[in-house]
C-alpha cells in the first residue's frame, strides 16, 4: 500500500519553524540538478535524514561525480549508501516532485524556515546572556537580525522585519535592568532565563505531544503565580485553568 505523502515525511521530535516537504523538494531537485550542490550547507537543513542526505549527494559529488551527472545514476547510488529510513522521504520527493525547474521555490522555502530558526537561536542566546548578567555586543548581533530579515523576500521575511525592531528594543531593556526578571517568576529557573518572566501582554504556549506533561507544568507555572493566600489576607491573585484538550477532571488529576 502506497504511504501518503505527510506518513512518509513525518519524523518524531521534530520543531517549527522548518518544512520537511520544501526540505527534501529540494534535494530532490539538486539530484536533477547536481551542481546547485555547492551552494546548499547542512545549516539550511533541519531534518536530520535531509541533512544525511545532502552529506550523501555531496559526497558522491566529489567522489564521483561522473554517476551524478544523470538523475537516474545518482538516486541508485544514493538508495547504496544511505540507510532506508534516510532514503525513504527522498525517494518519495524524487516521486513526487512536479518538475526541477522549481528550485528556486524550494530553496527560498528552506531560507526562510532557517532564517527563522536563528533568529529563534538568536533570541534564546540573548535572554540567557542577560538573565546571567554576561555583556555581549548588542549592535552585533542587531546587525546579524537585520541582515536575516532583508534576505527574506517572502511572508516569512516580513514577519522577521515587523518584530525584530521590537526584539532589539526589549532586549536593550532587559540589559538595562541588569538581569533582573521583567514579569512573574514561573517557577522554572531556565524558563524564566528565557522569558526574563511571565510578561503582560504576552501569549505563552507549552506545546508537546500528548503525555509530555504539558498540562502538569502548566499548572505548576499557575501555582506558582498564583499561590494561596497568606492567613493575615482576605483575598488572593487567581489563575483560572484552560485545557482544550480535556475537562476539568483531567486537569484535577494531572
Amino acid at each position: 500500500m502506497k504511504q501518503s505523502r505527510k506518513n512518509r515525511m513525518e519524523a518524531p521530535g521534530m520543531l517549527p519553524p522548518h518544512d520537511q516537504e520544501a526540505e527534501f523538494m529540494l534535494l530532490a531537485c539538486a539530484v536533477h540538478k547536481p551542481d546547485a550542490l555547492v551552494s546548499l550547507t547542512e545549516e539550511l537543513f533541519y531534518d536530520r535524514r535531509a541533512k544525511a542526505v545532502l552529506a550523501a549527494m555531496q559526497q558522491l559529488r566529489a567522489d564521483k561525480r561522473h554517476v551524478t551527472e544523470r538523475a537516474e545514476t545518482f538516486e541508485h547510488e544514493l538508495r547504496l549508501r544511505l540507510e532506508l529510513r534516510d532514503f525513504e522521504p527522498i525517494n518519495g520527493a524524487l516521486n513526487d516532485l512536479p518538475s526541477p525547474a522549481g528550485y528556486p521555490y524550494w530553496l527560498e522555502k528552506v531560507q526562510d524556515c532557517a532564517s527563522a530558526r536563528e533568529v529563534g537561536r538568536i533570541q534564546v542566546e540573548l535572554g540567557r546572556a542577560t538573565a546571567s548578567g554576561q555583556k555581549v555586543e548588542l549592535a552585533a548581533y542587531g546587525k546579524r537580525l537585520q541582515e536575516i530579515a532583508a534576505s527574506s523576500t517572502t511572508t516569512v521575511g516580513r514577519a522577521l522585519r515587523s518584530v525584530i525592531p521590537e526584539l532589539i528594543d526589549e532586549l536593550e531593556a532587559a540589559f538595562a535592568n541588569q538581569g533582573k526578571l521583567r514579569g512573574l517568576p514561573t517557577g522554572f529557573r531556565r524558563l524564566n532565563k528565557v522569558t526574563l518572566g511571565l510578561q503582560q501582554c504576552r501569549l505563552y504556549v507549552i506545546a508537546g505531544r500528548p503525555g509530555q506533561g504539558k498540562t502538569a507544568m502548566g499548572l505548576q507555572i499557575a501555582a506558582h503565580v498564583a499561590p494561596p493566600a497568606p492567613p493575615w489576607r482576605s483575598s488572593h491573585w487567581k489563575c483560572p485553568p484552560w485545557s482544550w484538550p480535556g475537562g476539568s477532571s483531567r486537569l484535577t488529576a494531572g
